[in-house]
């Protein structure tokens, strides 16, 4: 009996180990077959239901894969499917859904869904669904719905929704509905709906919808609609609708509706409608302006100017109204104000004191009406 127990017993150890070789040779237990099914260790090349503790060089992974902890350094391979991870599942390539305790990392490139309680990310491009605890972000592009809690970032180009909860930026292009709680950026340009607490802004254009709430620009042009609570700028032109608390300029031409509590200015010209608290100003101006000072070079329109304005040598073409109109090129159209002075008058002045040098000796200081006498 006690012989017949120790027989039996084994033949059970032989028997296991007759069965088990192969899969610890492989490190991994699979069934019905190495290549799908059931798969238990760390099985390459596998489709099916796999758990494993530590992915090492998994080769190409199709179905549910379920890992309890990060992948050994320099993970090659790539996994289709579901992937679940204590820590966070990760491969070369990572495509469907990835649900990572920690983080889902790809080396290259990561589509679908994704979501890590710290981070979502890829060496080269992200695209989908993706949301980080505290990151998401691509060192190429960025693609789809980007949610992370401190901040969703690429090295190139970001594309779609984007929500950082601190910042929100790409090294190249940032186009769609962009949010970040602290600030919004690019290095080229910025496109879409963009909104951040403190400041907007990109290297190159800036184009559509822009919100700061400190201040919004752009290294060359800005278009659209751009609101900055403190300033609004560009290096080069900036067209539609412009306001800020304090300044809104552009190195070159500002053009459409222009508001600020302070200052509105350009480099070049400045077309449309443009209001300030303080000043307005810029070397060419073209269609309403008012602001308590006003000064430029050529202006053609209408000017409202309660204190002061002066236009330096050029031409007047419109009707300003200001306490001070001072032209000291040539008015062609039509000065209101206590006192009007023109270098050369070709139109007329009404005010109190009405000075033109061009006129004859007699009409060159008048009271109430003067005009073109020559």
């Amino acid at each position: 009996m006690k012989i017949s127990r120790y027989f039996f017993s084994a033949m059970l150890m032989t028997i296991f180990t007759i069965v088990t070789a192969p899969a610890i040779k492989a490190q991994a237990l699979s069934v019905p077959s190495k290549n799908w099914g059931l798969s238990i260790g760390n099985s390459q090349d596998f489709t099916g239901l796999r758990i494993n503790f530590r992915d090492k060089h998994i080769g190409s992974l199709r179905g549910v894969n379920m890992t309890f902890w990060k992948p050994a350094k320099n993970y090659t391979g790539n996994f289709t499917g579901l992937g679940l991870g204590v820590v966070g599942p990760a491969a070369e390539h990572l495509n469907g859904i990835m649900i990572g305790g920690v983080a889902v990392q790809a080396k290259n490139e990561l589509h679908g869904l994704s979501v890590g309680l710290i981070a979502v990310g890829a060496g080269e491009r992200v695209q989908g669904i993706n949301i980080g605890g505290i990151a998401a972000g691509a060192g190429g592009e960025l693609r789809g719905l980007n949610i992370g809690g401190f901040a969703v970032g690429a090295g190139e180009d970001v594309f779609g929704i984007n929500i950082g909860g601190f910042a929100c930026g790409a090294g190249e292009s940032l186009r769609g509905f962009n949010v970040g709680g602290f600030a919004c950026g690019a290095g080229e340009d910025l496109e879409g709906f963009s909104i951040a607490i403190f400041a907007c802004g990109a290297g190159k254009s800036a184009k559509g919808i822009t919100i700061g709430g400190f201040a919004c620009g752009a290294g060359e042009d800005v278009r659209g609609i751009t609101l900055g609570g403190f300033a609004v700028g560009a290096g080069e032109d900036m067209t539609g609708i412009s306001a800020s608390l304090f300044a809104a300029g552009a190195g070159g031409d500002v053009n459409g509706f222009t508001v600020s509590g302070f200052a509105v200015g350009a480099g070049e010209g400045l077309n449309g409608i443009s209001m300030a608290g303080i000043a307005v100003g810029a070397p060419d101006v073209t269609g309403f302006v008012t602001a308590p000072f006003v000064g430029c070079e050529n202006f053609k329109g209408i000017a409202l100017a309660p204190l002061y304005f002066r236009m330096k040598d050029g031409d007047f073409k419109g009707v300003s109204l200001s306490t001070f109109n001072k032209i000291s090129g040539t008015q062609r159209g039509l000065n209101i104000g206590i006192i009007n002075f023109a270098r050369e008058l070709k139109g007329a002045q009404l005010g109190v004191l009405n000075i033109a040098l061009s006129n004859p000796g007699w009409a060159r200081f008048l009271p109430v009406f003067n005009k073109n006498f020559q």
